[in-house]
């Protein structure tokens, strides 16, 4: 827990920016920024996904130690049932709901954060479109981005609706009609 709240707590750019040091100029294992193949691309997604790792390992984590304690799961274990389907069928299902509410909240997070990761490693997509038409003022660009994003971000939150009705069944026949409620 110690290391997930190490990378929760690290700022991507400075993360970036110790890979640069450490993998490319002092052990020279990457290239430290551009294009080309997909050891291009290792420093810029570990930079990224360090915050995003650590917030998922400690709410998993309490999700698991949550459900650990609830009666379907003292039922489950009391009448004999496997450890690995008590983990698999009972617990994980219902911990799941708290990490897939993350999954879709650090997914915006994710995507601001590509504005300074792109500038660090001088990638050219869509964080550096974006500034550099803020820097221009080119307002029309600036207004394509921000809908475009926001609609990706829209498209993903639904799709974390999808899947906690796919999860819980109940959540799925709340809004079904075959449920009580």
């Amino acid at each position: 827990m110690i290391v997930a709240m190490a990378c929760v707590s690290i700022p991507d750019f400075w993360f970036a920016l110790m890979l640069i040091i450490l993998l490319s100029s002092r052990l020279h294992l990457l290239p430290s920024f551009g294009i080309g193949g997909i050891k291009y691309y290792i420093m810029p997604v570990m930079a990224g996904a360090l915050a995003g790792i650590g917030g998922l390992a400690r709410q998993t984590r309490s999700g698991m130690l949550e459900v650990m304690k609830s009666d379907f799961v003292v039922t489950a274990r009391s009448k004999g049932v496997p450890q690995s389907k008590v983990i698999m069928r009972h617990m994980l299902p219902n911990a799941l709901i708290p990490v897939i509410t993350i999954v879709g909240s650090h997914f915006g997070r994710a995507v601001a954060g590509t504005v300074v990761i792109e500038q660090i490693f001088s990638i050219p997509g869509i964080g550096m479109y974006m500034l550099t038409a803020v820097n221009t003022r080119d307002y029309p660009v600036i207004q394509g981005g921000v809908i475009i994003l926001a609609a990706t971000i829209s498209v993903v939150m639904l799709l974390v609706d999808i899947i906690y009705a796919w999860i819980d069944p109940r959540i799925k026949a709340q809004y079904s009609g075959k449920g009580g409620g």
